[in-house]
Protein backbone atom coordinates (compact mmCIF):
# COMPACT_ATOMS: atom_id res chain seq x y z
CA UNK A 1 0.00 0.00 0.00
CA UNK A 2 0.96 3.36 -0.88
CA UNK A 3 2.19 5.45 2.31
CA UNK A 4 0.32 8.60 1.27
CA UNK A 5 -2.72 6.13 1.17
CA UNK A 6 -1.64 4.55 4.27
CA UNK A 7 -1.99 8.17 6.09
CA UNK A 8 -5.44 9.26 4.60
CA UNK A 9 -4.83 11.04 1.80
CA UNK A 10 -7.10 9.08 -0.65
CA UNK A 11 -10.38 10.40 0.33
CA UNK A 12 -11.93 13.81 1.72
CA UNK A 13 -14.65 12.28 3.51
CA UNK A 14 -12.53 9.97 5.69
CA UNK A 15 -10.15 12.92 6.19
CA UNK A 16 -12.65 15.03 7.64
CA UNK A 17 -13.93 12.13 10.01
CA UNK A 18 -10.62 11.37 11.12
CA UNK A 19 -9.61 14.97 11.60
CA UNK A 20 -12.27 14.93 14.14
CA UNK A 21 -10.97 12.23 16.55
CA UNK A 22 -7.71 12.89 16.05
CA UNK A 23 -8.32 16.60 16.92
CA UNK A 24 -9.29 14.93 20.23
CA UNK A 25 -6.18 13.43 20.74
CA UNK A 26 -3.90 16.03 19.86
CA UNK A 27 -5.93 18.21 22.23
CA UNK A 28 -5.62 15.03 25.01
CA UNK A 29 -1.51 15.01 24.09
CA UNK A 30 -0.74 18.40 24.31
CA UNK A 31 -2.79 18.82 27.48
CA UNK A 32 -1.29 15.83 29.59
CA UNK A 33 1.89 16.94 28.47
CA UNK A 34 3.80 19.42 30.63
CA UNK A 35 5.58 22.49 29.12
CA UNK A 36 5.05 21.23 26.10
CA UNK A 37 5.99 22.72 22.49
CA UNK A 38 3.86 25.29 20.87
CA UNK A 39 3.91 23.76 17.48
CA UNK A 40 5.16 25.90 14.76
CA UNK A 41 6.74 25.23 11.32
CA UNK A 42 8.89 28.30 9.32
CA UNK A 43 11.26 28.37 6.64
CA UNK A 44 15.11 29.33 6.07
CA UNK A 45 15.48 32.26 4.16
CA UNK A 46 17.60 31.87 1.11
CA UNK A 47 21.25 32.98 0.89
CA UNK A 48 21.06 36.38 -0.86
CA UNK A 49 20.92 36.21 -4.99
CA UNK A 50 19.36 34.98 -7.46
CA UNK A 51 19.23 31.15 -7.65
CA UNK A 52 19.94 30.84 -4.12
CA UNK A 53 18.99 27.91 -1.66
CA UNK A 54 19.77 27.16 2.05
CA UNK A 55 19.51 23.69 2.96
CA UNK A 56 19.78 22.67 7.23
CA UNK A 57 22.02 19.32 7.74
CA UNK A 58 21.60 19.29 11.45
CA UNK A 59 20.06 20.71 15.28
CA UNK A 60 21.66 21.59 18.28
CA UNK A 61 20.32 18.92 21.42
CA UNK A 62 17.56 21.71 22.63
CA UNK A 63 16.24 23.00 18.92
CA UNK A 64 17.93 26.84 19.33
CA UNK A 65 20.60 26.06 16.79
CA UNK A 66 20.75 24.70 13.08
CA UNK A 67 23.96 24.53 10.80
CA UNK A 68 23.79 24.18 7.62
CA UNK A 69 25.53 25.08 3.98
CA UNK A 70 23.78 27.75 1.49
CA UNK A 71 24.30 28.04 -2.17
CA UNK A 72 24.60 30.83 -4.37
CA UNK A 73 25.64 31.64 -7.99
CA UNK A 74 27.16 34.59 -6.48
CA UNK A 75 29.33 33.36 -3.64
CA UNK A 76 29.13 29.54 -4.08
CA UNK A 77 29.18 27.05 -0.52
CA UNK A 78 28.83 28.96 2.41
CA UNK A 79 28.00 27.60 5.79
CA UNK A 80 25.30 29.16 8.15
CA UNK A 81 23.67 29.32 11.78
CA UNK A 82 20.36 29.48 12.28
CA UNK A 83 19.40 30.34 15.89
CA UNK A 84 16.13 30.89 17.49
CA UNK A 85 17.18 34.24 18.92
CA UNK A 86 19.32 35.83 16.14
CA UNK A 87 17.98 33.64 12.95
CA UNK A 88 20.29 33.40 10.18
CA UNK A 89 23.48 34.47 10.05
CA UNK A 90 26.71 33.21 7.03
CA UNK A 91 29.76 32.06 9.04
CA UNK A 92 32.90 33.86 7.30
CA UNK A 93 34.60 31.11 4.60
CA UNK A 94 38.33 31.13 4.55
CA UNK A 95 40.30 32.14 1.28
CA UNK A 96 40.23 29.88 -1.22
CA UNK A 97 37.86 27.44 0.64
CA UNK A 98 35.21 26.05 -2.44
CA UNK A 99 32.34 23.64 -1.02
CA UNK A 100 31.22 21.75 2.14
CA UNK A 101 29.73 18.80 2.49
CA UNK A 102 28.83 16.21 5.43
CA UNK A 103 28.00 19.46 8.07
CA UNK A 104 27.05 18.01 11.55
CA UNK A 105 26.57 20.07 14.63
CA UNK A 106 27.53 19.09 18.55
CA UNK A 107 24.98 18.95 20.98
CA UNK A 108 25.79 22.57 22.87
CA UNK A 109 25.33 24.19 19.14
CA UNK A 110 28.91 25.54 19.47
CA UNK A 111 30.61 23.21 17.03
CA UNK A 112 30.23 22.58 13.15
CA UNK A 113 32.21 19.75 11.60
CA UNK A 114 32.26 18.83 7.94
CA UNK A 115 34.61 18.10 4.75
CA UNK A 116 35.51 20.99 2.44
CA UNK A 117 37.24 21.58 -1.10
CA UNK A 118 39.70 23.61 -1.65
CA UNK A 119 41.37 25.40 -4.61
CA UNK A 120 44.57 23.78 -5.43
CA UNK A 121 44.47 21.03 -3.12
CA UNK A 122 42.74 17.77 -5.30
CA UNK A 123 41.98 16.02 -1.54
CA UNK A 124 39.25 17.09 0.51
CA UNK A 125 39.90 18.01 4.13
CA UNK A 126 37.51 17.75 7.17
CA UNK A 127 37.60 21.16 9.35
CA UNK A 128 35.88 22.09 12.44
CA UNK A 129 34.56 25.46 13.16
CA UNK A 130 34.00 26.51 17.06
CA UNK A 131 32.17 29.47 17.71
CA UNK A 132 35.47 30.99 19.56
CA UNK A 133 38.23 30.26 17.26
CA UNK A 134 36.39 29.86 13.90
CA UNK A 135 37.78 27.08 11.26
CA UNK A 136 40.64 24.70 11.41
CA UNK A 137 41.11 22.45 9.45
CA UNK A 138 41.88 18.60 10.46
CA UNK A 139 45.49 17.25 9.80
CA UNK A 140 45.21 13.40 8.55
CA UNK A 141 47.31 10.93 9.42
CA UNK A 142 50.88 11.10 8.56
CA UNK A 143 51.54 10.49 5.06
CA UNK A 144 47.97 10.23 4.01
CA UNK A 145 46.58 13.19 2.65
CA UNK A 146 42.44 13.11 2.33
CA UNK A 147 40.39 13.52 5.78
CA UNK A 148 36.16 13.58 6.26
CA UNK A 149 34.82 15.00 9.28
CA UNK A 150 31.51 12.88 9.58
CA UNK A 151 30.75 13.50 13.81
CA UNK A 152 31.06 15.44 16.53
CA UNK A 153 30.73 14.58 20.16
CA UNK A 154 28.74 16.88 22.49
CA UNK A 155 30.73 19.62 23.70
CA UNK A 156 32.87 19.77 20.13
CA UNK A 157 35.89 18.46 21.45
CA UNK A 158 36.18 14.70 19.83
CA UNK A 159 35.49 14.48 16.07
CA UNK A 160 35.33 11.44 13.98
CA UNK A 161 35.70 10.59 10.65
CA UNK A 162 38.51 8.78 8.23
CA UNK A 163 41.56 9.48 6.79
CA UNK A 164 43.94 7.97 3.67
CA UNK A 165 45.72 8.79 0.82
CA UNK A 166 44.31 8.01 -3.15
CA UNK A 167 46.33 5.08 -3.27
CA UNK A 168 45.67 3.28 -0.09
CA UNK A 169 42.88 1.64 2.43
CA UNK A 170 40.81 4.40 4.36
CA UNK A 171 40.56 4.16 8.07
CA UNK A 172 38.34 5.39 10.67
CA UNK A 173 39.77 8.36 13.00
CA UNK A 174 39.24 10.31 16.09
CA UNK A 175 40.65 13.88 16.57
CA UNK A 176 40.93 14.95 19.92
CA UNK A 177 40.15 19.18 21.18
CA UNK A 178 43.88 19.91 20.23
CA UNK A 179 43.14 18.23 16.45
CA UNK A 180 45.57 14.92 17.30
CA UNK A 181 44.31 12.22 14.84
CA UNK A 182 44.17 8.77 16.28
CA UNK A 183 43.31 5.61 14.00
CA UNK A 184 40.59 3.40 15.31
CA UNK A 185 41.90 0.59 13.63
CA UNK A 186 44.44 -0.42 11.39
CA UNK A 187 43.03 -0.79 7.82
CA UNK A 188 43.23 -4.20 5.80
CA UNK A 189 43.90 -6.05 9.12
CA UNK A 190 40.72 -8.65 10.35
CA UNK A 191 37.48 -8.80 9.48
CA UNK A 192 37.72 -5.28 7.29
CA UNK A 193 39.63 -4.14 4.31
CA UNK A 194 38.82 -0.20 5.27
CA UNK A 195 36.51 1.44 7.13
CA UNK A 196 35.03 4.74 7.85
CA UNK A 197 33.57 6.54 11.08
CA UNK A 198 30.18 8.30 10.54
CA UNK A 199 29.00 9.37 13.78
CA UNK A 200 29.70 9.22 17.86
CA UNK A 201 27.80 9.00 20.63
CA UNK A 202 27.31 12.32 22.74
CA UNK A 203 30.74 11.66 25.27
CA UNK A 204 32.56 10.05 22.56
CA UNK A 205 32.78 6.28 23.74
CA UNK A 206 30.68 4.40 21.06
CA UNK A 207 31.69 5.20 17.03
CA UNK A 208 29.66 3.42 14.47
CA UNK A 209 30.56 3.99 10.83
CA UNK A 210 31.20 1.44 7.92
CA UNK A 211 33.45 -1.31 7.14
CA UNK A 212 34.15 -2.57 3.75
CA UNK A 213 35.74 -5.81 2.47
CA UNK A 214 35.98 -6.59 -1.80
CA UNK A 215 32.50 -8.01 -1.34
CA UNK A 216 29.70 -5.90 1.17
CA UNK A 217 30.12 -2.88 2.95
CA UNK A 218 28.08 -2.91 6.33
CA UNK A 219 27.45 -0.95 9.32
CA UNK A 220 29.94 -1.05 12.33
CA UNK A 221 29.97 -0.44 15.63
CA UNK A 222 33.63 0.62 17.75
CA UNK A 223 34.68 0.83 21.49
CA UNK A 224 37.72 0.65 22.68
CA UNK A 225 37.50 -2.61 24.65
CA UNK A 226 35.66 -4.21 21.48
CA UNK A 227 36.96 -2.31 18.05
CA UNK A 228 34.75 -2.74 15.57
CA UNK A 229 31.87 -5.07 15.32
CA UNK A 230 29.33 -5.86 12.13
CA UNK A 231 25.67 -5.27 12.71
CA UNK A 232 24.62 -6.96 9.18
CA UNK A 233 22.05 -6.04 7.22
CA UNK A 234 18.44 -6.73 6.50
CA UNK A 235 17.01 -9.41 4.13
CA UNK A 236 19.21 -10.13 1.52
CA UNK A 237 21.09 -7.06 1.51
CA UNK A 238 24.84 -6.74 1.42
CA UNK A 239 25.19 -3.02 1.97
CA UNK A 240 24.32 -0.69 4.91
CA UNK A 241 25.54 2.25 6.57
CA UNK A 242 24.66 3.70 10.22
CA UNK A 243 24.11 7.59 10.17
CA UNK A 244 22.73 8.25 13.81
CA UNK A 245 23.31 6.82 17.39
CA UNK A 246 21.56 7.24 20.50
CA UNK A 247 23.16 9.38 23.50
CA UNK A 248 24.34 6.03 25.43
CA UNK A 249 26.01 4.54 22.51
CA UNK A 250 23.31 1.85 22.54
CA UNK A 251 20.92 2.39 19.71
CA UNK A 252 22.08 2.79 16.07
CA UNK A 253 19.70 4.14 12.99
CA UNK A 254 20.56 3.68 10.01
CA UNK A 255 19.81 2.45 6.26
CA UNK A 256 20.09 -1.14 4.55
CA UNK A 257 19.54 -2.49 0.95
CA UNK A 258 16.98 -5.54 0.70
CA UNK A 259 18.96 -7.65 -1.44
CA UNK A 260 22.21 -8.45 -3.39
CA UNK A 261 23.88 -5.75 -5.15
CA UNK A 262 25.40 -8.39 -7.77
CA UNK A 263 21.87 -9.02 -8.55
CA UNK A 264 20.65 -5.56 -8.37
CA UNK A 265 22.89 -2.28 -9.46
CA UNK A 266 19.92 -0.18 -8.35
CA UNK A 267 19.06 -1.92 -5.15
CA UNK A 268 15.83 -1.67 -2.66
CA UNK A 269 16.90 0.11 0.63
CA UNK A 270 15.56 -0.08 4.11
CA UNK A 271 15.53 2.23 7.48
CA UNK A 272 16.39 0.11 10.30
CA UNK A 273 17.25 0.68 13.68
CA UNK A 274 19.74 -1.29 15.89
CA UNK A 275 19.98 -2.31 19.60
CA UNK A 276 22.32 -5.29 20.94
CA UNK A 277 18.65 -6.94 21.98
CA UNK A 278 17.16 -6.88 19.11
CA UNK A 279 19.19 -6.77 16.06
CA UNK A 280 18.96 -5.09 13.06
CA UNK A 281 15.34 -4.10 12.73
CA UNK A 282 13.38 -3.11 9.82
CA UNK A 283 11.50 0.18 9.91
CA UNK A 284 8.18 0.63 8.71
CA UNK A 285 7.97 1.74 4.98
CA UNK A 286 5.92 1.27 1.76
CA UNK A 287 9.10 1.74 -0.48
CA UNK A 288 12.52 2.56 -0.70
CA UNK A 289 13.27 4.99 2.23
CA UNK A 290 16.20 6.10 4.45
CA UNK A 291 17.11 7.40 8.16
CA UNK A 292 18.94 10.27 8.80
CA UNK A 293 19.11 11.21 12.49
CA UNK A 294 17.73 10.26 15.74
CA UNK A 295 16.57 11.44 18.99
CA UNK A 296 18.79 11.05 21.87
CA UNK A 297 17.28 8.17 23.48
CA UNK A 298 17.06 6.62 20.23
CA UNK A 299 13.20 6.67 19.90
CA UNK A 300 12.47 8.94 17.30
CA UNK A 301 14.11 8.44 13.91
CA UNK A 302 13.60 11.07 10.81
CA UNK A 303 14.31 10.76 7.40
CA UNK A 304 12.87 10.42 4.05
CA UNK A 305 11.03 8.18 1.33
CA UNK A 306 9.70 9.05 -2.41
CA UNK A 307 6.38 10.43 -0.78
CA UNK A 308 8.52 12.78 1.65
CA UNK A 309 9.79 13.51 4.71
CA UNK A 310 9.12 11.07 7.37
CA UNK A 311 9.42 10.40 11.43
CA UNK A 312 9.35 6.66 12.79
CA UNK A 313 8.06 5.93 16.49
CA UNK A 314 9.24 3.65 19.46
CA UNK A 315 6.98 1.10 17.83
CA UNK A 316 9.00 1.70 14.09
CA UNK A 317 5.65 3.12 12.60
CA UNK A 318 6.12 5.52 9.88
CA UNK A 319 3.94 9.29 9.06
CA UNK A 320 4.87 11.45 6.68
CA UNK A 321 6.01 14.51 8.29
CA UNK A 322 4.10 16.50 5.83
CA UNK A 323 0.44 14.97 6.95
CA UNK A 324 1.62 15.28 10.57
CA UNK A 325 2.19 18.93 10.66
CA UNK A 326 0.02 20.06 8.02
CA UNK A 327 -3.57 17.58 8.33
CA UNK A 328 -2.90 16.60 11.98
CA UNK A 329 -1.30 19.72 13.86
CA UNK A 330 -3.38 22.07 11.62
CA UNK A 331 0.29 24.26 11.00
CA UNK A 332 0.20 26.13 7.51
CA UNK A 333 3.49 24.92 5.67
CA UNK A 334 3.25 27.57 3.20
CA UNK A 335 2.66 25.09 0.21
CA UNK A 336 6.27 23.92 0.93
CA UNK A 337 6.62 19.50 0.24
CA UNK A 338 8.38 18.70 2.82
CA UNK A 339 10.79 16.12 1.02
CA UNK A 340 13.56 14.64 3.25
CA UNK A 341 13.53 15.20 7.13
CA UNK A 342 17.82 16.01 7.86
CA UNK A 343 17.71 16.01 11.87
CA UNK A 344 15.84 15.90 14.39
CA UNK A 345 16.93 17.39 18.40
CA UNK A 346 17.91 15.36 21.27
CA UNK A 347 14.45 15.64 22.69
CA UNK A 348 12.54 14.84 19.46
CA UNK A 349 10.76 18.56 19.58
CA UNK A 350 12.48 20.08 16.77
CA UNK A 351 13.34 18.64 13.27
CA UNK A 352 14.81 20.20 10.05
CA UNK A 353 14.88 19.43 6.57
CA UNK A 354 14.71 19.82 2.99
CA UNK A 355 11.45 20.66 0.47
CA UNK A 356 10.29 22.27 -1.96
CA UNK A 357 7.99 25.70 -2.49
CA UNK A 358 5.17 25.82 -4.87
CA UNK A 359 7.52 26.96 -7.48
CA UNK A 360 9.75 24.39 -7.37
CA UNK A 361 12.99 25.85 -5.57
CA UNK A 362 14.96 24.11 -2.70
CA UNK A 363 14.20 25.76 0.74
CA UNK A 364 15.00 24.39 4.10
CA UNK A 365 12.52 24.31 6.99
CA UNK A 366 12.40 24.13 10.84
CA UNK A 367 9.37 22.66 12.74
CA UNK A 368 8.60 22.57 16.46
CA UNK A 369 6.57 20.12 17.59
CA UNK A 370 5.13 18.64 21.06
CA UNK A 371 7.58 16.91 23.21
CA UNK A 372 7.82 13.39 23.23
CA UNK A 373 5.15 12.24 25.31
CA UNK A 374 2.68 14.11 23.54
CA UNK A 375 4.13 12.17 20.14
CA UNK A 376 3.63 9.05 21.48
CA UNK A 377 -0.23 9.95 21.86
CA UNK A 378 -0.69 11.67 18.69
CA UNK A 379 1.79 8.60 16.51
CA UNK A 380 -1.09 6.24 18.37
CA UNK A 381 -4.04 7.98 17.26
CA UNK A 382 -2.70 8.41 13.35
CA UNK A 383 -1.56 4.68 13.32
CA UNK A 384 -4.95 3.20 15.15
CA UNK A 385 -6.65 5.81 11.96
CA UNK A 386 -4.72 4.34 9.49
CA UNK A 387 -5.24 0.16 11.31
CA UNK A 388 -9.00 1.10 11.24
CA UNK A 389 -9.16 1.83 7.43
CA UNK A 390 -7.38 -1.37 6.22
Amino acid sequence: MNLNMWLGRDAHRARVNRARSLAVAVGLALASTANAQTPSFTVIPWAPGAGSSSVPADVSGDGSVVAGTSWSAADGHRLFRWTKDGGFSFINRPDGWLQYNDVRLSHDGSTIVGSASIAGNPATRGFRWRQSTGHALLDPVPGEDITSATGVSADGDLVVGHSNKSTSYSAAVRWNAAGQVERLGEPGNGQFLQHRATAVSLDGSVVVGVGETFATSQAVRWTQDTGFTGLGWLEAGDISSPVAVSADGTTIAGWSTIEPYDANPNPSFRPFRWTSGTGMVQLEAAGDSYATDMSADGGFIVGGSFDGAVLWDPSNHAVLLEHLLGSVLGLNLNGVHLASATAISSDGSTIVGVGYDPSGVEVGWIATIPGPAAWSIILVAVGSSARRRR
